[in-house]
């Protein structure tokens, strides 16, 4: 909640900060212009490109179920094995979930880089001077200024670029 509330004043500090450099604009300049993405769009929209990410998935979902299992077998206790060793197998779980826990963010930090780097060019190329994400921060925007599918179309164009093919 307060991450809302720290975003939402510094929208309302930026947006009356504008409002108030309007009379002073000198003659012929342009008043600043806004847009915004959908991060989470274009974080999935990498990440199903992404062939380490679908495999890093793939083990979070099969571990996820191992770790269901022995809750479940410590829950309702299993004659066949005891509980020490359901703990440790617990343990052992929730240890390699925090690996691969760590090795998400890693590559969700390679993510926004490279998403940063596509909404200036995108942002750049439409003379817009501030890019909102309109996940939780922004409560209403006007689809007109949403640019999510431009920068998915940067960020397609540089992998093309970048692909063995177009070499």
């Amino acid at each position: 909640m307060k991450r809302h509330t720290i975003i939402s004043a510094i929208f309302i500090l930026i947006s009356g900060s504008m409002f108030f450099c309007v009379p002073r604009l000198r003659q012929g300049a342009r008043m600043p212009q806004m847009g915004y993405v959908y991060l989470p769009a274009l974080v999935e929209y990498l990440s199903k490109g992404d062939p380490a990410a679908k495999e890093l998935e793939v083990k979070k979902i099969s571990l996820r179920n191992s770790i269901d299992s022995v809750k479940t077998k410590l829950e309702q206790g299993d004659p066949k094995i005891p509980e020490a060793v359901l703990r440790g197998d617990l343990k052992k779980y929730e240890h390699e979930m925090q690996r691969l826990s760590r090795q998400e963010e890693k590559i969700k930090a390679g993510y926004y880089r490279t998403i940063d780097s596509a909404i200036g060019v995108v942002a750049r190329r439409l003379g817009i001077n501030f890019v909102f994400n309109r996940g939780e921060e922004l409560l209403y925007a006007e689809k007109e200024y949403d640019i999510t599918e431009k920068v998915i179309h940067e960020l397609s164009s540089r992998k093309n670029r970048t692909s063995p093919h177009s070499r």
